[in-house]
């Protein structure tokens, strides 16, 4: 009997360990999605190509492709003028280095829970994809959001989210 209780915490102690060790691989693991979604307790989230790289929720995104790549969009008339302009949408700025990173491709991405306020006034609460040129410096604008988060967006202190970043 004790050795199928000793059998059996290993197990679940062996079954914690690898889950452990995968969560965190995969917290820092380049985003080499081909859908650019990033999983978290909100559902899978990805960005609006054309309008900004807030996220949506990608059961309610409308699909596109370029150069085969799937790319997403708030409704059906944003795929017409990205695909007039595509490089005009697909590049984004790494905000530490100020070098182009082609979103498709991107292999470093974070999700900063922000605030703003909309054209009508009103103050929304979202989450900005922030594209990087490498891990060094993701991880220095995870440290430090408020150094690098500007313009109209506000980042929102981890202590007032209702859920949890990845």
């Amino acid at each position: 009997m004790k050795t199928v209780k000793f059998l059996f915490t290993a197990l679940i102690l062996a079954s914690f360990c690898a889950f452990a060790q995968e969560t965190a691989k995969h917290h820092d693991q380049p985003q080499a999605d081909k859908d650019m979604g990033a999983k978290g307790k909100m559902g899978v989230r990805v960005i609006c190509y054309l309008c900004s790289d807030l996220t949506m929720d990608k059961s309610e995104a409308v699909v596109g492709e370029y150069e085969g790549k799937t790319v997403y969009f708030c409704s059906e008339s944003e795929k017409e003028p990205f695909a007039k302009e595509p490089t005009k949408y697909i590049l984004a700025t790494d905000p530490l280095t100020g070098k182009a990173v082609d979103k498709t491709t991107a292999k470093f991405t974070y999700d900063q829970p922000v605030k703003y306020v909309n054209k009508k006034g009103i103050e929304r609460k979202n989450t900005k994809r922030y594209f990087f040129e490498s891990k060094k410096s993701m991880r220095a604008f995870k440290a430090h959001p408020d150094k690098y988060v500007t313009g109209k967006y506000t980042p929102i202190p981890e202590s007032e989210l209702a859920f949890k970043k990845n």
